[in-house]
């Protein structure tokens, strides 16, 4: 079986994510279909650098929505994952791809397709739920930051 990634590939393709960034969308499934939401999304290296955590803080329709992903490079699946817990409770894992402008995250019942325009300051992507049909459509997210991304592994601090 072919190796998808490294740890050091890994950390390249997570440096652009390392911010704070600025979120909003629109909801798009039929009981909150055209609602909005906005928050703030942050990612940082935990010391030593191998793990990125993701917090984040949204006012969705339904209520205050607060959570932590921890993403890195998994030397099991020689690929990246996600573990992710919520203020609701849901903790799930989900498999993160990254290729070129592409952001993928890919997990049992959620799945996100994004991408990075070219200055890497926006992500913008969709969000599908599974349903009984198979994949259904559940928000459209925007993330902004007011940096630019630099590639390349994380800076030492």
């Amino acid at each position: 079986m072919a190796r998808t990634t490294t740890p050091s590939t890994a950390h390249k393709h997570l440096e652009r994510l390392r911010g704070t960034w600025s979120t909003r969308g629109e909801m798009l499934k039929s009981n909150v279909a055209g609602k909005t939401f906005r928050g703030k999304d942050t990612y940082a290296w935990l010391p030593g650098d191998k793990f990125l955590l993701h917090s984040w803080n949204v006012q969705m329709p339904d209520g205050r929505k607060k959570g932590i992903e921890v993403i890195g490079f998994d030397r099991k699946t020689r690929g990246i994952t996600s573990h992710s817990f919520d203020s609701d409770g849901n903790a799930s894992r989900m498999k993160v791809q990254v290729r070129g402008d592409e952001y993928r995250l890919l997990g049992d019942v959620v799945r996100f397709s994004g991408r990075f325009n070219p200055d890497g300051t926006e992500l913008g992507g969709l969000w599908e739920l599974k349903g009984k049909k198979g994949w259904e459509p559940w928000m459209q997210v925007t993330l902004t930051t007011r940096r630019r991304r630099r590639q390349g592994l994380p800076a030492r601090r």
